[in-house]
């Protein structure tokens, strides 16, 4: 039903632009809403609201609409706990824009998990990190948190790294990790090449969760 009506609301803001490229617009703008209130550094505080700002300025009276969007993307994270955008993408057409990408189904990813999310040698407070280099909308990496924490591992020591190339997907996996409350570090990059394009940008539950002190005592960059 939310992915419905999320499709109806984009359809309407779609008068003058192609649908996948307002919902590109769109969920971008959901990514730099969550992440401008950490920012501490001015210059990237500017450069955060000239994106939201030149963006919004390609839909002057649709501002509602998008804010209802928001709204639905948070009712349905919240119910299910898992991808919601992703699957509004791929039913938009807008995963195969000359790239080929097709994103792991949420049912084949919850049977990975079962298999790899095993919180039985984990020790208190010690970071438990999962990695995934095409992240697509981190379905797997959820999953695989949401299993390890059902297993009986604590949420607060999970920290989420998402990789992808592909803008949409980048920008979904930080809207999607950070409503969710997980621990993450999402970044645009080529993962076969090492090349960053965008990033990383770090999570609301990775400064709740202490993450940036907790990898400095393990020796890890912050």
């Amino acid at each position: 039903m939310h992915a419905t009506t999320f499709i109806k609301l984009l359809k309407q803001s779609a008068r003058r632009f192609p649908t996948w490229e307002v919902f590109s617009d769109v969920v971008r703008m959901m990514a730099l809403t969550l992440r401008a209130p950490l920012l501490l550094n001015e210059e990237e505080k500017a450069d955060v609201e000239r994106q939201f700002v030149a963006l919004a300025a390609k839909y002057p009276e649709n501002a509602e609409l998008f804010a209802r969007m928001f709204a639905i993307v948070c009712l349905a994270l919240e119910e299910t706990g898992t991808d919601f955008l992703g699957g509004v993408m791929e039913r938009l057409g807008a995963t195969n824009l000359g790239t080929d990408q097709y994103l792991t189904p949420t049912p084949v990813a919850d049977a990975i998990a079962r298999v790899v999310a095993n919180p039985s040698e984990h020790a208190a407070g010690q970071i438990v990190t999962m990695s995934d280099p095409s992240c697509g909308a981190s379905v797997m990496l959820i999953e695989s948190a949401r299993k390890f924490v059902d297993a009986g591992g604590p949420a607060s020591d999970v920290l989420l790294l998402a990789d992808d190339l592909d803008q949409n997907a980048f920008n979904i996996s930080y809207v999607q990790l950070s409503l969710l409350g997980w621990a993450g570090i999402v970044r645009r990059m080529d993962s076969l090449t090492g090349t960053v394009y965008e990033g990383p940008w770090y999570t609301p539950g990775y400064f709740l969760s202490c993450m940036p002190m907790r990898r400095l005592a393990a020796g890890r960059a912050a």
